[in-house]
Formats: structure tokens, sequence, C-alpha cells
């Protein structure tokens, strides 16, 4: 069967329904093709969360850390740009040491679970902001 009907180039041209039928039928609308099925995800900032990352001790040896943002698995591409609210504190030893070996190698050779790390510190956060408590964010 062909699929010309389904993508007319005229929208006043009459022919088959997507149900089948010959008619065209108003509750049968042409899905708008320029809406993603799965939209790009927006990159969220927060200047303040991340005060709040650089605040915590690195996850690993509790030394100064950087905010390391971590790319969800098959989320990303080279140079991705990812939420500020994906970010875990690292320091700078652990922080080169993690885009030098992947996230795959890191997470294994640590035994650390970024994603889960990242949540956790961002459940702290919004629990914190809920309860009023000063994190030494601002």
């Amino acid at each position: 069967m062909s699929t010309a009907h389904f993508f007319r180039e005229d929208p006043t041209a009459r022919g088959f329904c997507r149900c089948g039928s010959h008619r065209d039928h108003p509750e049968h609308e042409y899905p708008d093709p320029t809406v993603l099925a799965f939209p790009k995800p927006v990159r969220l900032e927060d200047p303040d969360y991340l005060r709040f990352i650089r605040r915590q001790p690195c996850v690993l040896c509790g030394a100064a850390p950087e905010a390391h943002h971590v790319v969800p698995r098959g989320g990303g591409k080279t140079g991705a740009r990812v939420s500020d609210y994906r970010c875990v504190p690292l320091c700078g030893r652990h922080h080169r040491a993690c885009h030098a070996q992947g996230r795959a190698r890191f997470e294994a050779e640590h035994a650390v679970d970024l994603d889960l790390v990242q949540i956790q510190y961002l459940e702290m956060y919004v629990s914190a902001l809920k309860d009023g408590v000063d994190l030494g964010a601002r």
C-alpha cells in the first residue's frame, strides 16, 4: 500500500483518510510534522546549585571538588551540555580521570554510580530548600 496519501503536498486535496476510508475525516487530523515525539531536552542552569555542589567534598576522596556534569547513558554526544542539576562533586584529580577514562570505566574502577550520586545530591538540595535550610548556596 502506498503511503503517498499520508503526506499530501496540498492540504486541500481529497483522498484516502488515515483510517483507510476513501473520505477525509476531520477527527483524523494529520500530525504536525514540526512537533517531535521526544522533545529535545532543555538545559537548566542554576548557579546556586553549582555553588552548593562545589561546597561539598569529593564523593570519592573528600577533597575540594569541581562540579562534574554527568551525561546520561545514551543521552548525549561528545561535548553535550547537560543540566546543572546533573552535577556531582569530584576533586580535580577524579574529575580529570573520569573524562580521561570514560564514564563506564571510571564507575567500575571506583565502584560508584554517578547517576545515583547525582540524584542523592539533588534530593539533598531540594529537601533543604523545602525545609528552609541554608546550604551555603547563596
